[in-house]
């Protein structure tokens, strides 16, 4: 019997075979090439950004023995600025105030009704997990704005006196708008209705946060 013969592949099949597979190697290489391009880039990304806030926390270190050096040296005007803009809705000094102020215009002040009204807040968002493409940065929170916090008084004054009253609440140093005042009664007994608006700023945090790089 005659000896067969293995299959061969022709010369064309060959080349397909051989092409196909080059195609995979260079999709393949070309697909790694991608990726870690992408991981460089990101780790560079990275990299510049926590830099950046290494060098920005080193410039505020540097920064906070001179600021506090500055504020010392304010002397009384430091509980001027205190009171101008406490740090929290301090109702008890406001109502020391405004007692105070009413006394020494001639105007008996009979209550005082407070209420908070939120009208900023702060747009410190929720801080994401850390992940590789995450770098700590300053600047990451807001800072805290003024708060509004409204007062409703009660008085009973001559129309002399509420004039009085008019102007000591806008020369005070804790700033307060009037937004709303009703009078009833005559020139020599007034009753009034006057409704009020002050501020307060919470304390200032650090601005450390986390940045997410993409």
């Amino acid at each position: 019997m005659a000896a067969t013969k293995p299959n061969q592949l022709s010369n064309g099949n060959y080349f397909i075979v051989l092409l196909l597979i080059t195609l995979l190697v260079l999709g393949g290489t070309g697909l790694g090439a991608k990726t870690l391009v992408t991981n460089i880039l990101r780790d560079t990304k990275v990299l510049t950004a926590k830099t950046r806030a290494s060098d920005q926390l080193t410039k505020d270190l540097d920064a906070a023995p001179r600021l506090v050096d500055n504020y010392k040296l304010l002397g009384a005007k430091q509980q001027l600025i205190a009171d101008a803009l406490p740090n929290t809705s301090d109702l008890p000094g406001l109502m020391a105030l405004l007692e105070n102020l009413s006394a020494s215009t001639g105007t008996n002040l009979k209550s005082i009704a407070p209420s908070l009204t939120t009208v900023a807040t702060s747009a410190a968002s929720a801080t994401p997990a850390p992940t590789a493409g995450t770098a700590s940065a300053g600047g990451g929170a807001a800072a805290p704005t003024p708060q509004t916090y409204n007062v409703s008084l009660s008085l009973d004054s001559t129309y002399a006196s509420m004039l009085k009253l008019l102007g000591a609440l806008e020369q005070s140093a804790r700033p307060i708008r009037v937004t709303s005042l009703q009078l009833s009664g005559s020139g020599s007994s007034l009753s009034a209705q006057l409704e009020a608006t002050t501020y307060y700023q919470d304390k200032a945090t650090l601005p450390i946060g986390e940045e997410t790089v993409k």
